[in-house]
């Protein structure tokens, strides 16, 4: 499993940034003309010899947000920001300044006010009554704020300095991101920098909203992103498993991080706050730090020499000793949802649009004509470990629906109309054996026009595991006895995901995807959803516990949108994501 790197579209838009900004400065040095606006981007640790002196104020440069990053460590924070050191500008020529920032959703609620001292001509210094407040808007994009000076006779002569007194009443650790700060001499450039630079700093957060970048509940479109695709993760699930000693290593994801959007725990109410609880290693690591607040897991409450008394969530495993498994909602619980973005490309097993085989289906689809599915399984089929709402499910926040809800959901959003039923009669526990026994009554009588099978988990498991030959003729028995009642119906079947390689329950489950490959090839209509390779590879980059609801064999939320991703994939479906709100506003003004 390899991730590459690829070229970042943000780079290439700061480049252009620099050179527009270099031909600005070096036109004003003509003295023939003045430009509309001058730039002072903060995308380089270059910059941060010009801001000084600090009080009470953390002032460092942020590689992840390309940024200069303020945390406040005490009672009146403030920074000075030495224009006149950077670029010789007037006041008199420019009278708007354009200051682009964020301020993360993690601060506290006093935080409410940000002044900005003006210093130019006689002002040399920050002086009282020479400034300017506002309220910096928390969230997870970049904005801008336009300072009017034009009606400020203060205002005159070259400009000296800002200060910037991050926030009034602050708590510790408080943040605020400056990306950049922008001079203009109207306001009409004024109003286009600061929507020009505030989606410069957001780089790929542009398209998002701010409640689709706060993940803090499902969303069919952001849940249904593909992992391998795009520059962003959304709630990647992670276990923050201490090692034996108690110290706790950096994590792997699915990609090296760029910039972290939010840190909540697996159930989406809390969000963890940078510096405190979490930070990014400088090779893109997550690390979770000891002392802050993220609930750290025991290495004794997940793993055991011997099986603790008084409790049935232990197993043996595979080498020896014990290691923890639940069906409730302990691990979901105990894991983090991160949303993230990268500069790698997935260089793994993707799935691909499998229209050709399903053509039958995806010309209903495209049609706008009535569909019947049918999922058919064991447990994972049936969407057990999901966190949504119903029976075998978690019925906890954020409610997100089993793996079959999502696909049809995803169909009907991607196609437009509603006129696709669908009945999911897996029962968890069965085998391939049972399905192709209970066909008739479980998936034939329905008529379907798709059907999705999904065995193997429970097949491949014990000393008396079904042989692959044997799970290929029942998986053929049940698309036998469909076809008897439809001739036209088409599958899906289903290669499962790995089960938990400590558990006695991985046995030869790997040994089904070339049976249902066979398959694929050897009958018309049957296409095959591959979950087992991709997890595979997954399990070489993250734990197990990363990915599982139950620490056996079940998926978690995170794991269960693959299926979905997937599946909607073969069925030439891309997210779902609704961009028509993206543009937040990105000005506030006086």
């Amino acid at each position: 499993m390899k991730k590459s790197k690829t070229a970042s579209k943000r780079l290439l838009s700061l480049f252009l940034a620099v050179i527009m900004c270099a031909a600005c400065i070096s036109y004003l040095g003509t003295n023939k003309a003045r430009a509309a606006s001058v730039e002072l981007t903060f995308d380089s640790s270059s910059m941060m010899s010009y801001f000084a002196p600090a009080n009470n104020l953390n002032v460092t440069y942020s590689e992840a947000e390309s940024s200069v990053m303020m945390n406040v460590t005490g009672g009146d924070p403030w920074v000075l920001l030495n224009v006149e050191a950077i670029q010789t500008l007037s006041a008199d020529t420019y009278k708007y300044v354009v200051v682009t920032y964020r301020t993360p959703t993690t601060n506290s609620s006093t935080a409410a006010t940000t002044e900005l001292f003006m210093c130019a001509g006689s002002i040399g210094a920050p002086t009282a009554n020479y400034s300017v407040k506002f309220n910096p808007t928390n969230g997870y994009k970049y904005r801008s704020y336009i300072v009017d000076m034009s009606a400020q006779s203060y205002w005159a002569g070259t400009i000296h300095s800002i200060r910037f007194d991050a926030f009034t009443n602050a708590s510790n650790w408080d943040t605020f991101y400056l990306a950049s700060v922008t001079f203009c001499s109207d306001s009409a450039s004024a109003n286009a920098a600061a929507e020009a630079k505030a989606a410069e700093a957001n780089g790929d957060l542009d398209v998002y909203t701010e409640g689709q970048l706060a993940s803090n509940t499902y969303n069919l479109g952001t849940y249904t992103q593909n992992y391998w695709e795009g520059n962003i993760v959304f709630n990647e699930a992670y276990y923050p498993l201490c090692n034996s000693d108690g110290s706790i290593s950096p994590a792997s994801l699915m990609f090296d991080v760029k910039r972290v959007v939010s840190v909540r725990s697996g159930n989406l109410q809390t969000e963890y706050k940078y510096g405190v609880d979490w930070t990014v290693t400088a090779d893109g690591k997550f690390q979770v730090i000891a002392s802050g607040n993220i609930p750290k897991i025991a290495y004794g409450s997940h793993y055991a020499a011997s099986n603790p008394s008084g409790s049935n969530n232990w197993q043996p495993k595979v080498g020896g000793g014990y290691y923890y498994y639940s069906e409730g909602m302990t691990f979901h619980n105990r894991q983090l949802a991160i949303t993230y973005t990268h500069d790698d490309a997935w260089d793994g097993f993707t799935p691909d649009s499998k229209i050709d085989i399903l053509s039958r289906t995806y010309s209903k689809l495209t049609n706008k004509q009535h569909i019947t599915a049918v999922f058919f399984g064991d447990s994972i089929t049936f969407g057990c470990n999901a966190s949504g709402s119903g029976q075998n499910l978690q019925n906890t926040t954020p409610y997100m629906p089993k793996w079959s809800d999502i696909v049809i959901d995803g169909l009907k959003a991607k196609y437009g109309y509603n006129d696709i039923s669908y009945v999911n009669t897996a029962v968890g526990g069965t085998l391939s054996t049972w399905g192709a026994e209970t066909a008739q009554t479980n998936v034939a009588q329905y008529n379907p026009d798709l059907v999705f099978i999904g065995f193997g988990m429970n097949d491949g498991a014990g000393a008396t595991a079904t042989t692959p030959a044997q799970f290929k003729a029942n998986i053929q028995s049940i698309i036998n006895t469909t076809r008897a009642v439809n001739p036209n119906c088409e599958f899906i079947i289903i290669a499962s995901l790995v089960a938990n390689p400590e558990s006695a329950y991985a046995g030869i489950q790997e040994q089904y995807l070339p049976m249902l490959e066979q398959l694929e090839a050897q009958n018309t209509g049957v296409a095959l959803a591959n979950m087992m390779t991709f997890h595979k590879e997954l399990l070489q980059i993250k734990k197990y516990a990363d990915m599982t609801g139950n620490n056996i064999n079940h998926p978690n939320d995170f794991f269960i949108r693959y299926y979905a991703q997937n599946i909607l994939t073969e069925l030439s479906v891309s997210a779902v994501v609704d961009l028509s709100n993206a543009k937040t506003a990105a000005i506030n003004s006086l």
